[in-house]
């Protein structure tokens, strides 16, 4: 499995609609979306290997 970062990161800037929002807010968005996304990746992963 092949994971591309850098489309994650475009895909994940576009979805989250940032056009208004100042810096500040900006970066919390972003920050408390990878961090849900990367939550979302690891529980499966997590299943899937359990010993």
């Amino acid at each position: 499995m092949s994971i591309d970062i850098t489309q994650q990161a475009l895909n994940a800037l576009a979805d989250a609609g940032l056009g208004n929002d100042s810096p500040a807010e900006a970066y919390v968005i972003g920050y408390t979306q990878g961090h849900d996304d990367a939550l979302a990746l690891a529980i499966p992963a997590r299943a899937v290997h359990k010993p």
